[in-house]
């Protein structure tokens, strides 16, 4: 089984593991994360929306009244700790025989880079 690793976390909205927000019940914000085979080069990167009930509340979406269909983490209280520990469950429970397979059960959690993509098999 390929065992994964996080290479690295980012945010266009958050500092990783550093901002706080004002109230733990009203976040909303976009985390990319590369996760490659650990003791392998390279990684993919997965991204999702992490928030709580009310932030994703206060989304301004006119004529859009679904906020999301997939690759969301609610939690009814953010906290880095915990979004830290349940990514590392997530992540550790989508192992494969193939990175191929691997990403395909990452997919179940996150949108994935080549989401999509068709793959020529020679």
């Amino acid at each position: 089984m390929i065992k994964n690793r996080i290479r690295s976390m980012s945010s266009p909205d958050v500092e990783i593991g550093v901002w706080e927000p004002e109230s733990d019940a009203d976040v909303c914000f976009l985390l990319q994360i590369e996760i490659g085979p650990a003791g392998e080069e390279g990684a993919d990167v997965f991204d999702c929306m992490v928030a709580t009930p009310e932030g994703l509340r206060k989304l301004d979406r006119p004529g859009h009244p679904v906020i999301s269909a997939r690759a969301t983490l609610v939690f009814s209280s953010f906290s880095w700790a915990e979004l830290f520990r349940l990514l590392d469950r997530l992540i550790a429970s989508c192992e494969g025989h193939s990175w191929i397979e691997t990403c395909d059960r990452l997919q179940r959690y996150f949108r994935w880079e080549y989401d999509e993509f068709t793959w020529a098999v020679a």
